[in-house]
């Protein structure tokens, strides 16, 4: 409520029936009740506003006996509350990341770490919840002067979907066994994706992911699909992050990277190493190839042995990878972007990646990113029919913010479930 304006109480115009706190509540529920139309007349059932009115009341609130109609939320809805979505977004998350700490989630006394636990990793993604409506429809109402937001957009597989892009992170909690904990993933944050400018989706969630981690220092880690590209990932690893997620095909092939003399000494004999090693690049892995004495000659792929490790501060962090040569002494790579890449043009984040594909954290790991879709798909279980139930983008954002408060509210009322069975639990 701080988060909007409150109206003079000298002010022109006549005071409001219902203090601004119901329309909010209304708002909330959109997603509950899985549409506008749906919330208030759950509101305005006789035992609900009953219950309203004494919550209200407790807080110094008085409300009339009925509630307020329909026509009335929607009004009071664009009046007070659209305006004002940006600034309603942004109080949701500082408390989001409020909340998700004391839970348990971005909690950490580590700075920074290759492979960090589940509860500092963030997962997120987009998505265009579909319109309420036919395409056919949507030209004819645009001609006649109706303001509808909806886009094409090609969701992951070339499914064509209309509506508008929005962009989600989450988080969730584990147990002492390192399993994810049922009912207690929290959103953290939400966004507009706009159709162009802004980097797109990537360039949104670059900017949202930065700014969480300067909220929670326990952010250690994201996971993302294909959507970051090289110059996204080298942003987030500098911050300190540890980026998880697949190579682009166009960069994945197998490619010489780098012919590499070992320069090892040895501290008893003072022999020099001079082992060459013909270094290849393949799905985002360092390594070397072996010919195979078979009819076709098969060349192999074999991907070296790695460790990965971070030097340096945000927003200045070098990630590197130790390699074990053939020889077994080992050669040091970088893996964020330096002065000479620039000077070369070689996008080193883009075909190095911290953990690619077959290594153990990215097998291990990259399947946390499914939280994403999970929120997605309870969007969608959520809203009425699966669509959106707003035409503006404002509106739509509002819709999205519903989900999002409605969604951590359940997670915040499994939590405390969690914290009460211990404590009603019969002594041993």
């Amino acid at each position: 409520m701080r988060a909007l304006p409150q109206r003079e109480e000298d002010g022109p115009g006549g005071p409001n029936e219902y203090h601004l706190s119901v329309y909010v509540l209304f708002m909330l529920l959109v997603v509950a009740r899985g549409s506008h139309r749906a919330a208030a007349s759950w509101m305005g059932k006789r035992h609900v506003w009953r219950k309203i009115r004494k919550v209200w009341a407790k807080r110094g609130i008085d409300l009339s006996i009925h509630g307020p109609a329909g026509g009335q939320c929607l009004y009071n809805r664009d009046a007070h509350l659209v305006p004002h979505w940006e600034k309603l977004i942004e109080v949701f998350e500082i408390d989001a990341v409020r909340r998700a700490q004391q839970h348990g989630m971005l909690v950490s006394s580590v700075t920074k770490t290759p492979n960090p636990p589940r509860n500092c990793i963030v997962s997120a993604d987009g998505t265009v919840p579909a319109m309420p409506m036919r395409r056919e429809v949507l030209k004819k109402r645009k001609a006649a002067g109706l303001h509808i937001d909806y886009e094409h957009h090609t969701e992951g597989g070339g499914h064509p979907v209309d509506g508008l892009k929005f962009y989600l992170k989450s988080a969730r909690l584990i147990d002492e066994n390192g399993d994810a904990r049922p009912n207690s993933r929290m959103i953290l944050g939400l966004a507009l994706v706009p159709k162009k400018g802004a980097g797109g989706e990537a360039g949104i969630a670059v900017c949202k992911l930065l700014e969480l981690k300067k909220r929670a220092a326990g952010m250690l880690g994201v996971r993302y699909d294909g959507a970051l590209r090289g110059v996204h990932l080298d942003e987030l690893m500098k911050a300190g992050l540890a980026v998880v997620n697949p190579p682009h095909e166009q960069t994945a092939g197998r490619e010489a990277f780098a012919r590499v003399t070992c320069e090892h000494v040895d501290k008893t004999t003072g022999v020099i190493c001079d082992h060459t090693t013909t270094l290849y690049k393949e799905n985002g892995a360092l390594g070397v190839l072996e010919v195979l004495a078979d009819d076709k000659a098969t060349v192999l792929f074999h991907g070296l042995p790695r460790k990965v490790y971070a030097r340096g501060n945000a927003p200045t962090v070098r990630w590197y990878v130790d390699l074990t040569l053939p020889c077994g002494h080992a050669h040091t790579e970088l893996l964020t972007s330096s002065k000479d890449d620039a000077r070369t043009g070689f996008n080193r984040p883009e075909h190095l990646r911290m953990h690619p594909p077959g290594t153990p954290v990215y097998d291990k790991t990259y399947g946390w990113r499914n939280d994403a879709e999970s929120s997605h798909s309870q969007l969608d279980d959520w809203l009425y029919r699966g669509c959106m139930v707003a035409l503006t983008a404002e509106r739509q954002a509002l819709v999205m913010l519903s989900f999002a408060v409605t969604h951590n509210a359940v997670a915040d009322w499994h939590h405390r479930q969690r914290r009460r069975t211990p404590a009603l639990a019969p002594a041993a």
